[in-house]
């Protein structure tokens, strides 16, 4: 039997609960950073077994939080609904549901039964339309497709020379001509404490181009992120051009944000030139997978990265609204298309 509890903050969170996350921005002292960040009135949703004797353990968890979103971002239609939502407060790919399938099912549940109004899951891991077994329960009679995919490189070559050996030769060629275009860039990396002004703007002219974009994030939560994130900068000479911030995490390694000056992003091919980097970073790191987000795939997928497909799924308790939603259902989701390029010899 499971028992559901609701929990307002993150300290109220058990120790056990680091131990269902399945990636780093499910963990504990994610969420932490985003409440006092990036405060959008979380709470989280917990399923604890329960025995004879009580307590048996923590086998399912969820975030929740509320914000006005626009659901018609793809279509770069403003429509802003304030929206209960099931997922991590901050523009990740990782899903706002953790644990086994029977306290995910039991989590997902809850948060449905929750009062009233617009709820929706952000980035599950599976097609609702698709999944068998308990998570099944929960998913039935939302509407759902698919949003942003997660671009990543599994199992990368065991070095960055072995990476560019595996390459086919126009790939390989291209990465030359990137690599030499940026050469007259200055890298830098440290902590995030040296995130200044400058690096705030970049970030917000790419916040402006963005599709995708739910939240606008304060200079103080790049500021201040765990000392685990690293911040690179590009300068030329001593104007800052592009920036990314990435961690490592078990065997993954994140590409988390970044910013551009698009006035130069031709002149060095920055943001070629900031992938081409965080892939190096990633494969000398021994991580098991690179994760490079959910935006701009074809420029990723050149690297040799795939899509890891998202989905989104939701439903309104007013049968009206849930019929409007249901037909425009094909206006919601993410329509872009899995690019195509043979990037390597072969497998590596």
């Amino acid at each position: 039997m499971l028992e559901i509890r609701h929990v307002e903050g993150v300290a109220e969170l058990p120790a056990a609960w680091d131990s269902l996350a399945q990636e780093y921005f499910q963990t504990r002292e994610f969420l932490a950073h985003c409440e006092a960040e990036n405060p959008c009135r979380q709470n989280y949703i917990l399923a604890l077994k329960m025995g004879d004797e009580g307590d048996l353990g923590l086998v399912g968890g969820a975030v929740c939080y509320r914000l006005k979103i626009d659901i018609l971002a793809f279509l770069k239609i403003p429509s802003a609904f304030k929206l209960k939502i099931c997922g991590i407060p901050c523009s990740v790919s990782a899903s706002g549901l953790l644990g086994t399938a029977e306290g995910q099912e039991a989590c997902g549940a809850a948060f449905m039964g929750k009062k009233s109004g617009l709820k929706l899951f952000l980035n599950l891991y599976h097609n609702p339309e698709e999944v068998q077994g308990p998570e099944e329960l929960f998913m039935k009679g939302l509407i759902s497709g698919p949003t942003f995919p997660s671009v990543c490189i599994d199992q990368p070559p065991p070095s960055w020379e072995a990476y560019i050996k595996a390459l086919r030769s126009p790939y390989r060629r291209w990465l030359k001509t990137i690599l030499e275009k940026a050469s007259p860039l200055r890298h830098a990396e440290g902590d995030c404490s040296r995130f200044t002004g400058r690096h705030y703007q970049l970030y917000r002219q790419v916040l402006a181009r963005s599709d995708g974009k739910l939240e606008t994030l304060g200079i103080s939560f790049f500021q201040r992120l765990p000392s685990r994130f690293r911040l690179e900068s590009l300068y030329s000479g001593d104007e800052l051009v592009a920036w990314s911030i990435f961690l490592n995490w078990k065997d993954r390694f994140y590409f988390f944000l970044t910013g551009l000056e698009y006035k130069r992003l031709g002149e060095f091919d920055s943001y070629f030139a900031l992938l081409a980097s965080l892939v190096k970073r990633g494969i000398e790191s021994g991580a098991a997978r690179i994760e490079l987000g959910q935006t701009t795939e074809w420029a990723k997928c050149r690297f040799g990265a795939r899509l890891d497909g998202r989905w989104m799924a939701g439903a309104h308790p007013n049968p009206l609204v849930n019929g409007i939603l249901k037909l425009g259902r094909p206006l919601l989701a993410y329509r872009g298309k899995s690019p195509n390029f043979r990037v390597f010899k072969e497998k590596p």
